[in-house]
């Protein structure tokens, strides 16, 4: 059994986040309600709903925000929106923009390099803190190690994206 999450961050009528401060706070506070709850109930949870806004400075940073939040406390997370499709409950302005592609098939790079992020998909031991900033492209991963025999941890670095020359540099 899992919590499936959801968070999200009130836009303005050109469908930015309001207030990056605000939305940081938001974010906080329903991002522990949830892990206390699956504490709680002795299970996991997966953020699975976020980041409905475009590839915009605010746009970003609200998606980063999030993640580093998931990142932190090892989170699992899956970006809900992959290309337009005339979403009707889409609150993002234009709706098109809110996929990792724009209506015209290009990638969004900026957005897509945020969900490409480093991160350990196994760990030999216990996870105690991860984050990951995107600006300097720097990641750390914390844990205890354990005893795993040949198992070892692992982790997962998206060299396309963060290496030169980069996909959108052809």
């Amino acid at each position: 059994m899992c919590i499936r999450d959801s968070l999200y961050c009130e836009l303005d009528n050109q469908g930015e986040p309001k207030s990056e401060q605000e939305c940081k706070k938001r974010h906080i506070r329903e991002f522990k309600e949830r892990s206390q709850v699956a504490k709680t109930m002795g299970t996991g949870v997966i953020m699975t709903e976020f980041g409905s806004v475009g590839s915009t400075p605010k746009g970003l940073t609200e998606i980063d925000s999030v993640l580093q939040l998931t990142d932190n406390s090892f989170m699992s997370w899956a970006y809900w929106q992959y290309k337009y499709f005339n979403d009707i409950t889409s609150t993002t302005i234009p709706t098109e923009n809110q996929g990792l592609y724009f209506i015209d098939g290009k990638p969004q790079y900026e957005k897509i390099k945020l969900f490409a992020r480093p991160y350990l998909p196994e760990i030999c031991g216990k996870p105690i803190s991860g984050e990951y900033n995107p600006k300097r492209n720097y990641a750390k991963f914390v844990y205890r190690a354990g005893e795993c025999g040949d198992f070892t941890s692992v982790l997962y670095y998206n060299c396309l994206l963060y290496t030169s020359p980069s996909p959108r540099d052809s």
